[in-house]
């Protein structure tokens, strides 16, 4: 990692309280979870200031691939384009800006890099860490786009679980995924496509 990228995360990780933004340990995961699955068409939703898309696309510098990432707030949008591109990382991603679900339902997969033999585009990674209470809308519009072997990450997990437990309960018990809590950060459940 550049210098500049990591004195960049430092940086942002100074105003976590203030953007919510997931810990580093957090981030470094989802890097390895990206790299090592070889995911390629990454999907976030809830950019923030840009700290987690930092640790998402420089997972995608070895994989190659895309970012697309969605953000409700204006402002954070544009700071998370200035965060990116400080750390020459706009190549690699799309910003989105508005209501999540809303650009969530019309999503244009031509957005993302890889195709398959059939050059149907796919989503095969995605990070929720947005509004709680629409956690089960987001996986109800990610999960037909998402390809088999591909991974959905939900953040808040512990830290908000009075209001994401319908949630855990609809992965955990989902027959087509296998899914895992972890007790990391704010707590994530990772859950795997497998049908």
């Amino acid at each position: 990692m550049e210098d500049k990228i990591k004195q960049k995360l430092a940086e942002l990780q100074k105003t976590h309280n203030e953007f919510w933004n997931i810990s580093p340990e957090i981030g470094k995961f989802l890097n390895m979870l990206i790299k090592s699955g070889n995911y390629k068409n990454i999907l976030e939703l809830g950019t923030s200031n840009g700290y987690s898309a930092i640790w998402l696309a420089l997972a995608l510098q070895e994989n190659g691939g895309h970012l697309v990432t969605i953000e409700y707030s204006k402002e954070r949008n544009e700071m998370a384009r200035k965060n990116l591109e400080e750390c020459n990382l706009l190549d690699k991603t799309t910003l989105l800006q508005g209501k999540i679900l809303e650009l969530l339902e019309r999503l244009d997969l031509k957005l993302f890099y890889a195709h398959d033999n059939n050059d149907d585009t796919y989503i095969d990674f995605a990070f929720i860490d947005a509004s709680k209470l629409e956690y089960i809308e987001y996986f109800n519009l990610i999960h037909p786009k998402l390809k088999k072997n591909g991974m959905i990450v939900a953040d808040n997990v512990i830290s908000h679980e009075n209001k994401l437990w319908s949630y855990v309960d609809l992965m955990m018990a989902h027959e087509d995924y296998q899914t895992v809590k972890l007790n990391l950060g704010a707590g994530l459940l990772v859950s795997l496509k497998i049908k």
